[in-house]
């Protein structure tokens, strides 16, 4: 008996099998089975196709059969102010460094472009005036400036990954002191911007840490030029943790040419001193000897 069940149990699997075989790659040409047909006709956009989307209600003419794209192209991008999702990015035309213009920004990272934290995510912060209030443009936007310094604390640990990284995307162009005479900047079509002019101190024109975290994000852009962008962004290859910590390690670098032994703390200034004297002798003993040898 439980042979004879088995037996009838696969007799019936097969029989509910067989039609199944014929749902996909059949040749007949009736109408194929379809269990789930708003899964195989979903609608959709494919690459590379004709479309045609017609404009709902009467414009001026009052025709409502006139075409909405009359190129009838597929691929296009998303309506302005459409929240990005995803790692594909679609950027328009990079026409300014404004900070309110959001054409320049690279929505390649939605989850850091919607933190609540403006001055951290995009190196922003509101304009207020007096009674403490948003101050608008003519259109009704809120207007930004750049943070002057940056909203993270600066440690070992973060000027450690900014050297990391900028001997990565910053030192074959801009060099390893911040000169501009890295292998590919002394051959570039524009000149990279040596990272220790004043302007780019804080102060300067260009001085704020904001700025710095931008153009590292977004690129420097090239107007009237054979390319959009004179320095590429790289907003898609570094987190803004790894921005920030570029800009710390670019003040490194600026800090370099102007520090003074007095600004290190008590303990490294006293072992520099400390080195500097065991040199000095052996350099008199040097000259020293050298001068007997002319004479």
């Amino acid at each position: 008996m439980p042979a004879a069940r088995t037996v009838i149990m696969l007799a019936l699997a097969m029989c509910i099998a067989v039609p199944l075989t014929g749902c996909r790659d059949d040749r007949t040409t009736k109408r194929q089975r379809e269990f789930f047909p708003d899964m195989d006709n979903q609608p959709k956009v494919l690459p590379q196709s004709n479309v045609a989307f017609y404009i709902t209600g009467a414009e001026d003419d009052g025709d409502r059969s006139a075409p909405l794209f009359i190129d009838g192209r597929s691929a296009r991008l998303p309506v302005r102010g459409t929240v990005p999702f995803g790692r594909t990015t679609h950027v328009e035309p990079v026409r300014s460094i404004d900070p309110d213009d959001s054409r320049t920004v690279d929505f390649s990272q939605r989850h850091e472009l919607l933190r609540d934290d403006d001055a951290w995510a995009r190196g922003r912060t509101p304009r207020l005036n007096a009674r403490g209030e948003y101050i608008l443009d003519d259109n009704g936007s809120i207007q930004y400036e750049w943070v002057e310094r940056m909203p993270v604390a600066v440690t070992r640990e973060l000027l450690e990954l900014g050297q990391q990284k900028y001997d990565i995307y910053c030192l074959p162009c801009h060099g390893g002191t911040g000169q501009s005479d890295g292998l590919v900047g002394v051959r570039w079509a524009y000149p990279p911007t040596r990272l220790t002019e004043e302007r780019l101190y804080h102060g300067g024109e260009n001085g704020q840490d904001g700025w710095l975290f931008h153009v590292i994000r977004n690129g420097v852009v090239n107007p009237g030029g054979d390319w959009e962008l004179q320095m590429p962004a790289y907003g898609r290859k570094l987190t803004i943790e790894e921005s920030w910590a570029i800009v710390a390690y670019v003040r490194a670098l600026q800090l370099r040419l102007q520090g003074t032994p007095d600004m290190l703390p008590d303990r490294e200034r006293l072992e520099l001193d400390r080195r500097r004297s065991a040199v000095a002798p052996t350099q008199d003993i040097g000259r020293t000897a050298h001068r007997e040898d002319a004479l």
